[in-house]
């Protein structure tokens, strides 16, 4: 499997489960800092269902 995909698929899959048991609220902030690529940022806007403001540098 491409590298590419199988991050894509984390990030839609595994990522969202893993912030999806943590049980956050809706409105929780989340700071990914040193968050190199961005995948569990992305990952966890889509377990907040894309409600996720980002802020990147």
């Amino acid at each position: 499997m491409n590298w590419g995909i199988a991050v894509k698929q984390w990030e839609n899959g595994e990522g969202v489960a893993l912030f999806q048991g943590l049980g956050l609220a809706e409105d929780a902030e989340i700071l990914d800092y040193g968050c190199g690529f961005g995948h569990y940022t992305f990952a966890a806007s889509k377990a907040l269902n894309g409600r996720g403001d980002g802020l990147f540098c």
